[in-house]
């Protein structure tokens, strides 16, 4: 970010990406990236396909992101959604805004592949209910 100016939020770091965040953060993979940034989440998404490939894949298990839907035709959305496919990603909850339906959705993806690790813990939580009885 940048400097505040008498009560302004700092300035958005325009280069700041999901992969760049990951690197300073020293991280190579996340379990779920939530994501509510006000309308550029399309653009995140896009950056997202830009710096991994659907063979290296997406650096999370779940994706659980807030789409904006008054200012983009829907074919931008469902374009999204078929990416998010091709990587490996299912979705698995959608929920339009209660408040104002034609507003925002919420949708949720989950990776074929994260039920081994993602889920384990219900595992640990089972045997630890059945060590107490």
């Amino acid at each position: 970010g940048g400097r505040r100016a008498r009560g302004r939020p700092a300035p958005a770091d325009s280069d700041l990406t999901i992969r760049r965040m990951l690197v300073r953060a020293r991280l190579d993979r996340i379990s779920i990236l939530k994501v509510d940034v006000e309308g550029a989440e399309y653009g995140m998404l896009d950056d997202l396909f830009l710096d991994y490939s659907p063979e290296t894949g997406l650096p999370f298990d779940q994706l659980l992101i807030e789409f904006h839907l008054f200012d983009r035709p829907l074919p931008d959305l469902l374009q999204r959604i078929e990416r998010l496919e091709a990587y490996g990603y299912r979705l698995f909850e959608s929920e339009l805004n209660p408040s104002n339906p034609s507003c925002c959705a919420e949708l949720a993806f989950v990776h074929m592949s994260a039920h081994a690790h993602t889920f384990r813990g219900w595992d640990l939580i089972n045997h630890a209910s059945h060590d107490r009885t």
